[in-house]
């Protein structure tokens, strides 16, 4: 008898996997059809904000007179004050809408107040709240091991980082989430450690990062943005259509067009609580 709820037991499974997999596949491809497509009512924010590590944790910064700070601020800024924040936004919004077209969603930019008050269930609201290009240093090492002492050669870095907050179905108050997600570059940094005559020798090549780096990275933002809210859309169809029993997590690979299902959570936005 045993034996008998066990089979059982793995033939729900794999009924409840196969039927999970084909929800997740017919909301894809309900987005090639204009008629039964998810729509998004967007609206947006033209407004970017900095800010930079290095300024922020100094000490007494909000001490200083203006003048030190400005002399700080050229000092420590690599990126913010060399780049135009219209061509910052413009690389983003332009991968954001794009890849949402591309994976066959409709958007409708609109203002707060024109989106109907009552919606379909495919029909979504999304607000991308907050942009901000972030300037930060991290840390890269050459590690080696000689006659089993290490030996460890760090190096301070710098990066820009692009940071996308975003509220989800504002008006349903039982729904709604803020989103977070970013994509970030730093200093290619490339090098190895040799020995000669005990003593150690660093070779290495360092590529620091430009104001070009800036709207690459926003680009790639909007990029992982879309991508990110299809895969949300995409789990949240599932769970409904399986009535929440189905504990995988999908996704669609971009460059495939492959679905991809895992036990955790992969390409997803970060939860912010409200």
């Amino acid at each position: 008898m045993k034996r008998n709820i066990i089979i059982y037991s793995i033939s729900i499974l794999c009924i409840m996997s196969a039927h999970s997999q084909q929800a997740a596949k017919n909301f894809v491809l309900k987005q090639y059809d204009t008629l039964t497509s998810d729509i998004i009512y967007l609206t947006t924010t033209d407004d970017l904000l900095y800010s930079n590590e290095s300024i922020v944790t100094m000490d007494n910064w909000n001490e200083l007179d203006s003048l030190s700070q400005i002399e700080l601020v050229k000092k420590y800024t690599i990126i913010g004050n060399k780049v135009n924040d219209s061509i910052i936004l413009k690389q983003f919004y332009t991968a954001f809408l794009e890849t949402l077209k591309t994976l066959g969603l409709k958007v409708i930019l609109t203002k707060y107040d024109k989106i109907p008050d009552s919606l379909s269930p495919r029909e979504h609201i999304l607000n991308i709240r907050q942009l901000e290009l972030e300037e930060f240093v991290t840390n890269d090492s050459i590690y080696a091991d000689y006659n089993g002492k290490p030996y460890i050669y760090r190096k301070h870095l710098n990066g820009v980082r692009f940071n996308v907050w975003l509220f989800y179905n504002e008006k349903d108050s039982i729904q709604k989430l803020t989103l977070f997600c970013n994509e970030e570059i730093t200093d290619n940094f490339q090098g190895s450690m040799e020995f000669k005559h005990g003593k150690p020798v660093i070779n290495y090549t360092l590529t620091k990062i430009n104001p070009n780096d800036a709207y690459k990275v926003a680009y790639a933002s909007g990029k992982t943005s879309a991508i990110y809210f299809f895969n949300l859309l995409l789990n949240q169809y599932v769970f409904k259509e399986t009535n929440g029993e189905d504990t995988h997590f999908y996704g669609l690979d971009f460059e495939s067009g492959n679905l991809i299902m895992d036990d955790e959570p992969f390409d997803n936005f970060d939860v912010i609580e409200n």
